[in-house]
């Protein structure tokens, strides 16, 4: 019966498909609404009162409003806390064991340099390098709290290549998460618009 329900923003109920056309929508016939808002082709929602939600307070990636930039997203249920997941996360030295195969290799495991940049209750903005090959470029790592850790590269101050990943999570109930991977760059677009989603972990 309640198949193709249409609702206004208010939470008022519009359109009932199956009621007669002279019948009036039942008063009962609302839900709550909740304040929504999309950025970057995420919809956020605010669970609690309406004049409380901050949408500036919505972390974002500022690389992926630059329109030369593409992105490849999915999603992955991970068994174990969103807390765990961030800091594992967090912890570069985890590409060389976690991603074998994928994005790295256990025999590029090294010591790395690493330095916070910035810390509060915002989160923390961080950078790590390899110390094996001399020069090696930093890669900016940064906590946005209370959800997002990002990883951006780049081959010099001037640089116009722009790459990264950002890693959103969400708490799914105890010891699960799920996290929105969004894997970006402006000079491979055509593989990430090309290679199916199912390669890309």
């Amino acid at each position: 019966m309640y198949h193709g329900w249409q609702f206004g923003q208010d939470g008022q109920c519009l359109h009932i498909p199956q009621l007669p056309e002279d019948a009036k929508i039942p008063a009962k016939a609302c839900v709550q609404s909740f304040t929504v808002v999309e950025r970057q082709g995420i919809v956020w929602v605010w669970m609690g009162k309406p004049e409380a939600a901050d949408v500036e307070g919505i972390p974002t990636v500022a690389d992926l409003d630059n329109p030369t930039v593409a992105s490849s997203d999915y999603m992955i249920d991970l068994p174990y806390d969103q807390s765990y997941f961030i800091e594992n996360a967090l912890d570069p030295s985890h590409l060389y064991i976690s991603h074998e195969g994928t994005l790295s290799s256990r025999k590029n495991a090294q010591p790395l340099e690493m330095e916070v940049l910035e810390s509060s209750t915002f989160g923390i903005r961080g950078r790590y390098r390899k110390t094996r090959q001399k020069n090696s470029p930093w890669v900016n790592l940064d906590f946005v709290a209370p959800n997002l850790v990002t990883y951006k590269s780049s081959s010099g101050e001037k640089s116009v290549r722009i790459g990264g990943a950002a890693l959103y999570s969400l708490p799914l109930g105890q010891g699960k998460c799920r996290i929105i991977i969004r894997n970006y760059n402006n000079f491979s677009t055509w593989k990430l618009k090309l290679q199916p989603r199912w390669m890309e972990h």
